[in-house]
């Protein structure tokens, strides 16, 4: 899904009225056409802190709520999407769902901590992954979210193997002072 940024606000503000209003409805009863943003009108926004400052120790909670809320029944116990659950999971529609194998470094709903922390707060809608909103705190949440993040941390994400940085180049990666003007400098891929 490209952004649209080169359309004018208006006509991007109008394609989503025209979603919501005439695509985002059920028809299977003609007579009674079932229109989602009009029956389930959207709940208030979830506010989301700014997150919390990474320690191992917070990662090492995250492992614990990992277990406590049983994502390794479906992602697995290493995140690879192979949990005992994963072969009979389904969408909404009937369809079968494959868990995101969450050690390659591709999130549908974005790489940063934030992102993952906002999809185990909502969930994602017409999968079987859940809401933990209600389940969990929010330091519980963020624990969670920094700990899939260091599933995929140094992993190549088309291979799935361990990309192959030397010593000294994954200390500087994690050295939380170390800045670049772009990624492509922080990484050598263009000279300074």
């Amino acid at each position: 899904m490209p952004p649209w940024y080169d359309l004018p606000l208006n006509d991007r503000l109008a394609v989503i009225q025209y979603i919501k209003y005439v695509l985002a409805v059920d028809r299977t009863d003609p007579k009674k056409p079932v229109q989602y943003f009009v029956v389930s009108p959207p709940g208030q926004p979830l506010y989301i802190p700014a997150p919390p400052a990474p320690t191992p120790a917070l990662i090492a909670h995250g492992k614990d709520v990992w277990t406590q809320a049983k994502c390794w029944e479906c992602h697995g116990e290493t995140g690879k999407g192979d949990g005992e659950e994963a072969p009979g999971l389904k969408d909404d529609s009937g369809f079968t769902m494959h868990p995101a194998n969450l050690t390659s470094g591709q999130f549908k709903s974005g790489p940063s901590v934030t992102d993952i922390y906002r999809t185990i707060s909502t969930g994602l809608s017409g999968t079987p992954m859940p809401s933990f909103h209600d389940s969990f705190p929010d330091a519980d949440r963020w624990a969670l979210a920094y700990y899939i993040l260091s599933l995929s941390a140094f992993t190549d994400p088309l291979s799935g193997e361990p990309l192959k940085i030397p010593a000294a180049d994954r200390q500087a990666l994690d050295n939380p002072k170390l800045e670049a003007p772009t990624p492509e400098q922080a990484y050598g891929l263009l000279p300074p």
